[in-house]
């Protein structure tokens, strides 16, 4: 049966945030065994993948605990897009492709990647239309609110996301200027914004660090999952809600 986002939240809402040098096979098994629902790979250069590049293609790989194989890429060229989702599907067995649009580093923005897209919506839609056209597995889109508090355009990418073909949307709250920094908590009406314009699921992240901020964020927002990152750090147990 193919994956569904629309019908999988209701069985465990909770997705394990892909973390780079974090999300190893080894530690997204273990949160799966203290009950996380998604477990996504790290983050993966699409450009790497289209070049073969073994490490790359060592990222691509699972815990046979994965019931469902979700995979994180990042890049900007629309092409290795492309032919990484193809290979990832085609060879790997791929059943749900997360596409990082929200990586704040110095390093991948440099690229034009993660959190530079967002300066550049139209480019989002394009690269989400055209993975769309050469796989059929669902395709989830992680954003951040904008590059600064005066550039929020997240309605903007979200609904975007959403047209071209994008079957979940992540929404850390914050902005790409702010790092980690700041409070997160304090932008979750934005998940609850996004929400109400979608016709999609939405999962919210961003600072959830017990288990009563994952209550919270589930009232406030009326979200569909709950993505927890560096709060499971060292807390597994905050996974098993």
């Amino acid at each position: 049966m193919k994956f569904s986002f629309k019908k999988y939240h209701k069985k465990n809402d909770v997705i394990l945030a892909p973390m780079e040098n974090v999300s190893d096979v080894a530690y997204r098994e273990m949160c799966l065994n203290y009950g996380a629902g998604l477990t996504p790979t790290m983050m993966i250069s699409v450009s790497a993948i289209a070049r073969r590049n073994k490490p790359a293609l060592n990222k691509i790989r699972f815990s046979e605990k994965e019931k469902v194989k979700y995979v994180q890429l990042f890049g900007q060229n629309t092409k290795h897009f492309t032919n990484a989702a193809k290979y990832c599907v085609e060879e790997c067995g791929v059943d749900a492709i997360d596409l990082n649009m929200g990586c704040p580093y110095t390093s991948i923005m440099g690229q034009g990647a993660g959190s530079a897209l967002l300066k550049r919506p139209l480019k989002i839609k394009e690269i989400v239309e055209a993975i769309r056209k050469v796989v059929d597995v669902p395709i989830s889109c992680k954003l951040r609110l904008g590059i600064t508090s005066k550039q929020i355009n997240i309605l903007q990418t979200s609904k975007f996301c959403e047209e071209a073909g994008a079957e979940l949307i992540t929404l850390h709250t914050r902005t790409q200027e702010q790092m980690y920094s700041g409070d997160a908590q304090e932008n979750w009406k934005y998940i609850k914004e996004i929400k109400e314009k979608l016709n999609v699921p939405v999962c919210g992240n961003g600072d959830i660090w017990t288990v009563n901020d994952y209550l919270r964020m589930k009232k406030e927002t009326k979200c569909d999952y709950v993505m927890i990152g560096r709060g499971a750090i060292g807390n597994l147990s905050l996974i098993h809600i």
